[in-house]
């Protein structure tokens, strides 16, 4: 569908043009790091006719979100390739150079955009609470003439789907959930004494964990309502991640810097213990049958 209004001239006043959706779940975290790298971007869903004519093909031919197009034409596709560029731009602000914390950092990096798949997409796709916000969003990224395979009703269904191949089948449903409440208590009594995942200031890991916890658990309402009820710091980490300012509340009493000595907290080693008893069994599992 043509967005006319977006098409004239859509990077003026602008660096960086994100081409994505806030229902994205990795367009989250390229847009969580753009605000806190204070990097100015505008941004647009991939239907555009600049992005048909001209970023399409040099993002290789796939309407995949999030993309950025740079000032002087450039294109990036993914989120991971985004992070690591800007990163590579500017020096590394947000990666911990002290072992242990660049190791947590990584860590979380790719459990909050991985490993949260399964309660993310559960929480998003099974519960009808949800479905007047993506009857609103999904419009908005569909191409104009598109097949059934990228209509809202054909994503609607290969969405679902995606739910039953991470695993999210009926009789593991209380586990799923069980064990994201629980997550979302231990993170609750993290971010009460700290800000971010390391201290006062975004590392890695955080942009990677905002992915699941901004688009999809912190954002469609059925589970925004639980973290109402069971992580209220998270929810208040979720809306200082895309903000700016540092957004400290108030009982934060750290500088805007990683917590010195390399120190993990012992709040994070719970939150790393829990998500083990889910995560490291299925890397395991997922390493034997890619050997196979």
């Amino acid at each position: 569908m043509r967005r006319a209004n977006e098409d004239k001239g859509e990077d003026k006043g602008s660096h960086v043009t994100l081409y994505g959706s806030p229902l994205s779940l990795f367009t989250g975290r390229a847009r969580s790091y753009l605000i806190k790298a204070g990097i100015t971007f505008r941004e647009v869903p991939p239907v555009t006719d600049h992005f048909n004519d001209v970023v399409l093909s040099l993002a290789g031919g796939r309407r995949s979100m999030p993309t950025v197009e740079l000032a002087d034409g450039q294109v990036i596709r993914d989120s991971v390739a985004i992070v690591d560029h800007f990163e590579s731009v500017l020096g590394q602000p947000f990666t911990p150079v002290t072992p242990k914390q660049c190791a947590v950092s990584l860590l979380f990096d790719v459990i909050g955009a991985e490993g949260m798949l399964r309660p993310a997409m559960h929480y998003r796709w099974r519960f009808p609470e949800n479905d007047p916000l993506l009857n609103h969003h999904f419009p908005e990224f569909i191409p104009q003439d598109a097949s059934i395979d990228f209509t809202a009703a054909g994503g609607f269904q290969r969405m679902k789907q995606a739910c039953d191949d991470l695993g999210a089948i009926e009789e593991n449903v209380p586990l799923v959930e069980s064990l994201y409440v629980r997550l979302l208590e231990k993170l609750n009594a993290h971010f009460a004494l700290y800000p971010y995942l390391l201290g006062g200031k975004p590392s890695i890991g955080d942009f990677g964990l905002i992915a699941s916890m901004y688009a999809h658990l912190g954002r469609d309402p059925k589970p925004r309502s639980l973290m109402y009820e069971h992580g209220i710091h998270v929810l208040r980490w979720v809306e200082r991640m895309n903000r700016h300012d540092p957004d400290f509340s108030a009982a934060h009493a750290v500088d805007e810097e990683y917590l010195v000595d390399d120190e993990i907290p012992t709040t994070l080693i719970e939150v790393l213990q829990h998500l083990a008893i889910d995560f490291v069994p299925e890397t395991e599992a997922a390493c034997a049958q890619i050997n196979e």
